[in-house]
């Protein structure tokens, strides 16, 4: 790296990283296989609770994940030495709904918000993830975002330090199109991430002596796609990767009227790329911070005494099927989330079996020695930790979320619009298709199938079925040979929440 520039190249990135790693882990290096979780302290005090929560991360927009283009190699170190769930689901593809989940362990429709409505959020801390610490003599701290819980609620906590998208991001989402990216004007310190980092940091010092349950919530890779400009150059030179976009005509049509009203179906690969090279970016600026807050734990010796839990509320297109963002669409690309969970209890390998963010609570429940309540539909990832492996490998995953009428009048200006570079009102348009509830879709998905029903003013269901060199594309739902799947699917469904059409 050139002191003068600032400037540092992936090779030295990736060198600098591995180093690192290697002397804070001994033995351990970038090369390396799964690592040996740090040794458990035997001071038989109540083990401490990191939450380290991204904002519309995809599963594979991590290394540890198979991406051989994203660098990342805190979250790799964390996976090698935790039990990293490569088979996670939110439970909506939205903000609010999906961390309200997450905090009370309950899907959308029993929590009652399947859409980002800020008047919803959870209004007390009983029976929800803050109760079991609050409770109990712990430090608890929350920093960043908060989509879950009312303020009122924060009186309660140690440290509450709300911080919002940076003001170099401008006036989002009022005059910006969906795929704006760019530099990150803040120095890192001043930045949404080195800010709540610091904050943890400092939180987790005073406070070494005592349990902790300590709440990062980061703004980023969620859009505008942001992030400090040496990281946005470690993918100047990548060669990323689009994901193949299926035959159009396989493709749903609410999905192709919401993909042409953003103008995304004319949008040239490679401004879809350097927008995947900020989104890129933006995930390795967190991981950069994780890392920092790893590097604490073990060095102040905390590390064997702390369950450290990486996540994301939901996902983002990001170039799947020429795609950018989030929207009311219940694809594998917007609802399956890292979960990453490292922890005293020694479990350490790599688990393909289903799971949900809801199944944190009942998991924390466990921890503590609790019977889970019963109301709450999710299964505990304690056993996971323990060293459990492929125990509920066939369990139906579901999720829902509402959504608006996708044939309005912006869908009309933006297909006649010759001129659509010129960011025609996108704020109007994201209120049209993103925001509106009055419809609603549910699904329920198998590791063979999955099946989303939709109700309001767009009935037409979905069949498709799941594995290698398949996705969420060819609906099957009018093959006559694929009746008998779609009816037992959703029966199913009427387990999870009957739809009155």
């Amino acid at each position: 790296m050139s002191a003068k520039s600032g400037k540092i190249s992936r090779r030295d990135f990736l060198k600098k990283t591995a180093a690192a790693a290697a002397a804070t882990i001994p033995g351990l290096s970038a090369a390396c296989g799964r690592g040996k979780a740090p040794a458990v302290k035997t001071t038989g005090k109540p083990p401490s609770v990191i939450f380290l929560v991204t904002d519309q991360q995809r599963a594979d927009a991590l290394g540890a994940a198979g991406n051989r283009d994203i660098i990342t190699p805190n979250l790799d170190r964390l996976a090698r030495e935790g039990v990293h769930f490569t088979n996670c689901w939110s439970t909506s593809t939205l903000c609010i709904p999906s961390r309200m989940s997450t905090f009370s362990g309950l899907y959308t429709y029993q929590h009652g918000t399947m859409y980002n409505v800020w008047d919803a959020l959870l209004s007390k801390h009983e029976g929800t993830l803050l109760d079991p610490f609050l409770k109990r003599d712990y430090r608890i701290a929350w920093l960043g975002k908060n989509h879950t819980y009312q303020p009122a609620i924060f009186e309660q906590l140690d440290l509450y330090n709300h911080q919002a998208r940076e003001k170099s991001r401008g006036t989002y989402p009022i005059n910006c199109n969906p795929w704006w990216h760019g530099e990150l004007f803040e120095a890192e310190r001043d930045s949404n991430a080195g800010i709540i980092t610091e904050g943890a940091i400092e939180f987790i010092r005073e406070h070494r002596d005592e349990p902790f349950f300590v709440n990062v919530n980061y703004f980023d890779p969620h859009p505008p796609y942001f992030c400090p400009k040496k990281y946005a150059e470690l993918y100047a030179s990548a060669r990323l990767g689009l994901h193949a976009d299926p035959p159009q005509e396989q493709l749903d049509p609410r999905f192709l009227r919401f993909r042409s009203a953003f103008g995304l179906d004319r949008l040239p690969d490679e401004e879809l790329k350097k927008t995947m090279r900020y989104y890129y970016g933006a995930v390795s600026f967190v991981d950069f911070q994780v890392g920092r807050i790893l590097d604490e734990l073990d060095r102040l010796g905390l590390a064997g005494n702390t369950i450290v839990v990486f996540m994301s509320d939901h996902g983002d297109f990001m170039g799947e099927f020429h795609m950018l963002r989030k929207a009311i669409f219940l694809y594998d690309a917007l609802l399956r989330v890292p979960l990453i969970i490292r922890s005293p209890f020694r479990g350490n390998h790599a688990e393909s079996d289903p799971v949900q963010t809801i199944d944190l609570l009942p998991a924390i429940y466990e921890t503590f020695g609790e019977k889970v309540p019963e109301h709450l539909p999710g299964n505990s990832f304690l056993p996971y930790l323990k060293g459990a492996k492929n125990i509920r490998p066939q369990r139906h995953v579901f999720a829902s979320a509402s959504f608006g009428d996708t044939d309005l009048s912006p869908v009309d200006r933006a297909n006649v619009d010759p001129d659509w570079a010129d960011e025609p009102d996108w704020r109007v348009k994201q209120a049209d298709l993103l925001h509106f509830c009055d419809s609603e879709t549910v699904m329920v998905a198998t590791p063979e199938w999955k099946f989303i029903r939709n109700r309001g003013v767009y009935n037409r269901d979905e069949l498709y079925a799941r594995g290698p060199g398949k996705g969420d594309f060819n609906n099957l739902i009018d093959e006559e040979q694929y009746r008998q799947v779609a009816e037992s699917l959703s029966a199913e469904l009427e387990k999870f929440r009957p739809i009155q059409g």
